[in-house]
């Protein structure tokens, strides 16, 4: 079988291989006789029994298609064996005919081109990941919260002056500079809450200390960014009249409220509070984590060449997915560090032998759901139907888990933070990563 076909190179460059394939006389003649007995057996000529057609009849029908399927076959046979020793091919040529095919000769000419494995050394990459160190305020905090949701709003003392987390029963009419009555700045017995800063900066904290039925002018200038040009920087009066006051009867954090919300008693509502807000943090710090190791591995090690064919295609997405007009040059280099890293990738996903598990599925699948307000079994139909959102799904779950694979074998520097600064130190650790 290995003197069946015989391969050579013909031509090489960077990431690049040209080669040759030669099927031999026997080899040719072998596929061909198969070939040809099958179509005896199963093809209908007119005039002839069907498995009686004489050889010369199929012949003169069918023998260059069936010297196709047998250089189609060459050429598979070709790729196989090619690939038993090159493990990161990712473009492969049609074949090209070097001379027309014949019973005696079929000779072959494609291109193969593979990326060379990046050395990457793990231990050099510091990697900064704050640990979220939650205390009982923070369960509290997000009790309250909870509690609130089930509070009942009543009637405050009729001399009670305006304060936080009341309700103030308003009603507003807005003017701007010129003095003219803005509709949509106005209404009517509209309950807001004191403190929830719904409302434009300042409002609210201007209202603090009315009694009902008191009259308020205040003044409130927008922000220059507001989303609004009629309203952005502009300097408006408003109006208020203090209808009512509500306060909310919050009931007790007890056994009855976690029952509310399909928990058997306070500590099991507490420990989902403690686990939810955790892995919600663990996610977004190895998300941010993963954003500084791959902006260490792109600079570091991402500039090796790559494909030509796939550079090509690389670049072109590039282009359609941005709007900018930029340095083609720049562009080269941008999409030439992206397939790096994702043949990075690539690699340990292949080497540790790295697979989506069904639980793994089902949760993408799940969490899919969720984000798009569907039913399950909705979106599994629309993975079945596509192919592209299953491949998706595949990298997303198995780059993931080459990442976890990273973390274990990259120098992490670990400390603890507490929630009041957990979002603060997220963003700075996000700011460094772009400045780098």
């Amino acid at each position: 079988m290995s003197d069946d076909i015989k391969i050579k190179v013909t031509k090489k460059d960077d990431c690049s291989k040209t080669y040759l394939a030669q099927a031999s006389e026997n080899y040719i003649q072998k596929e061909y006789d198969i070939l040809l007995a099958n179509a005896q057996k199963d093809v209908k000529v007119e005039g002839f029994k069907q498995g009686g057609v004489p050889k010369e009849v199929i012949e003169s029908k069918f023998g260059v298609r069936i010297l196709e399927i047998v250089t189609d076959k060459a050429y598979k046979t070709a790729i196989a064996k090619i690939a038993e020793t090159d493990k990161n091919i990712s473009y492969i040529s049609d074949p090209e005919r070097v001379e027309p095919y014949s019973k005696t000769s079929i000779k072959i000419s494609f291109n193969v081109q593979s990326y060379e494995s990046i050395n990457v050394r793990y231990k050099n990459i510091s990697v900064k990941m704050p640990q979220l160190e939650i205390i009982e305020t923070d369960i509290d905090k997000e009790l309250n919260r909870i509690a609130k949701n089930f509070a009942k709003r009543v009637k405050a003392d009729e001399n009670k002056p305006l304060d936080n987390d009341d309700i103030a029963i308003i009603t507003f009419v807005g003017t701007n500079e010129e003095g003219e009555v803005v509709k949509s700045a106005s209404m009517e017995n509209y309950p807001l809450e004191i403190g929830s800063n719904v409302f434009i900066p300042g409002f609210e904290e201007q209202l603090k200390g009315m009694k009902k039925n008191e009259e308020r002018d205040i003044e409130i200038r927008f922000p220059k960014d507001y989303h609004s040009s009629d309203f952005a920087n502009k300097l408006f009066k408003f109006g208020v009249t203090l209808n009512d006051i509500e306060v909310l009867e919050i009931e007790p954090i007890e056994d009855e409220l976690a029952k509310k919300v399909n928990f058997k008693n306070l500590d099991e509502l507490k420990a989902a509070i403690r686990k939810n807000i955790q892995e919600s943090y663990n996610q977004r710090i190895k998300e941010i984590a993963k954003f500084q190791v791959d902006n260490i591995i792109r600079n570091k090690y991402c500039n090796e060449s790559v494909p030509p064919e796939i550079l090509k295609r690389e670049v072109e997405r590039m282009k359609t997915m941005n709007n900018k007009v930029e340095d083609e040059n720049e562009i080269i280099k941008n999409a030439t560090k992206s397939l790096n890293i994702s043949y990075i990738y690539n690699d340990i996903i292949k080497n540790q032998k790295i697979e989506p598990t069904e639980d793994e599925i089902n949760k993408f699948i799940f969490d899919q759901a969720v984000k798009s307000n569907k039913k399950i079994d909705e979106i599994k139909k629309e993975y079945a139907e596509d192919k592209d959102k299953v491949n998706y799904m595949i990298a997303y779950i198995t780059e993931s888990k080459a990442f976890d694979w990273i973390l274990l074998n990259v120098d992490i520097d670990k400390y603890k933070i507490s929630m009041d600064k957990i979002e603060d130190e997220l963003l700075k650790l996000i700011k460094t990563i772009d400045k780098k």
